[in-house]
Formats: structure tokens, sequence, C-alpha cells
């Protein structure tokens, strides 16, 4: 399995490892492949949600963690991909990541914590799918 290490590495070493592996390693999991296990599973759970490739979600999850981090929120890869995965009960034809990402960061940014952003956006996917 590939882990990465940024010691003696280049961007190219780092471009080529599995998206899994880039998002552990942004929140700072290197080389512990059980967790690394843990960002593939959800990679591949978030690919049956959305419609977008592997590395559509990898940019909107990096992008959305560089943005609360940029007003001052602390969230690991992981937990917004677990948040995202959480919004939809059922399958949503032709459902992008980015609107989902974007409102999930806009509610963090008014102060809901991470299980309210989730049940807010749960509640209106919910509603939203019932009609």
């Amino acid at each position: 399995m590939a882990s990465c290490s940024n010691k003696g590495s280049t961007s190219s070493d780092f471009a080529a490892q599995p998206i899994e592996v880039k998002l552990a390693y942004w929140d700072g999991v290197v080389g512990d492949e059980v967790k690394i296990a843990r960002y593939r599973s959800l990679l591949s759970q978030l690919s049956g949600i959305y419609v977008d490739s592997p590395q559509g979600i990898y940019e909107t999850i990096y992008v959305s963690q560089q943005l609360l981090k940029k007003d001052g929120i602390k969230e690991s890869n992981l937990n917004i991909m677990v948040a995202l995965n959480r919004i939809f009960a059922v399958k949503v034809p032709n459902q992008k990541i980015d609107p989902i990402a974007g409102a999930y960061i806009t509610l963090r940014d008014q102060g809901m914590s991470n299980e309210q952003a989730i049940a807010s956006l749960s509640a209106l996917a919910s509603s939203a799918t019932q009609q």
C-alpha cells in the first residue's frame, strides 16, 4: 500500500499518490494503513453518492478544508468526508458535491457545529427528495 512522506519526496511523488493518501496526508495521517483505509472507504462511498470523479471529490474536500481553515474553523478532511456522506439518505440523480460542500461551509461559517450542519442539510435533502 502507498504511504506519503515529505522527507526526500518531490511534488511529482506526491501527485502520484492515491487520492485517499493525499487526503490523509493533509490531515497529518502518514503511513497508517488502517486510517488510510477509512479515507479510501469514504471516498468510495462519496463516489457512489455524487456524480463527481474521485479527483473532483478530492479537490472539493481539500478546498473546503482550506476555506474553513481560513475562517478559523479547524476541520479535518475526514470529518468533511463523513459529513458529506451523511447528508443524503437516498441517491439523488446527478447530484454534484460542490453545492453541498458550499452549503456545509456556509453553515459552519455561520456558527453551526459539524453535527448541526449535517442535520440541517439532511433535513433539507430529505424534504427535497420527498417531493
